[in-house]
């Protein structure tokens, strides 16, 4: 016989003396637990039970109620804001409201009328902040919004000019005077005048 022929009984003698320098690998070894080996189906707990897909589907109908609910709400917010369907009423009422506190200060005809032409520019600058970003004339309102703001910080300080001389005269009422309260009388003054410069 020729050594070069491949025989099989070599061969086995070879993987032999192979496996016997190598550890069995565990899979190849038999199942030593005898419950293992019964030819039983798996147990019922691995299979889905009624029970739980109707809590399942109960979660599903509770998740989905609740995105649905927070959706229809979000949904009647967004298009419940001012100006975001047809015309644009805060626009307009803040608009007039504005032109109405310009007017009034043209001519006043007392410090009545100054606060309440700063009470008009005050509600005509609530009704513009009101107007949402997603609105079509959001851009329209916030540039009003800054002209409007600017004019009632003006507006302030007029108003608080008069206040501090509405004080500075009733101290001086009924004088004689010490020289300490003529003093904090002019200063009163001062500052009043340096708010209207």
């Amino acid at each position: 016989m020729d050594s070069n022929q491949f025989t099989p009984e070599s061969n086995q003698s070879n993987d032999q003396s192979m496996d016997s320098d190598v550890a069995p690998h565990p899979w190849d070894e038999p199942l030593s637990d005898p419950e293992a080996q019964t030819d039983e189906p798996f147990p019922e707990t691995l299979q889905p039970h009624e029970g739980n897909s109707q809590s399942t589907f109960l979660l599903l109908v509770v998740v989905g109620m609740g995105l649905g609910l927070v959706f229809l709400t979000g949904g009647f917010y967004v298009f419940t804001r001012p100006c975001v369907f047809g015309s644009c009423s805060s626009l307009n009422e803040a608009q007039l409201l504005s032109k109405k506190s310009a007017d009034t200060l043209k001519k006043p005809k007392s410090g009545k009328d100054i606060l309440e032409a700063q009470k008009e520019l005050k509600t005509a600058i609530e009704a513009l902040k009101a107007i949402p970003f997603w609105s079509m004339k959001h851009d329209t309102a916030q540039e009003l919004l800054h002209a409007y703001q600017v004019r009632g910080k003006d507006l302030d300080q007029l108003v608080t000019a008069m206040q501090m001389a509405a004080r500075a005269g009733h101290k001086g009422k009924n004088p004689p005077h010490k020289a300490s309260k003529w003093i904090a009388i002019q200063k009163l003054w001062r500052e009043a005048i340096a708010r209207l410069e």
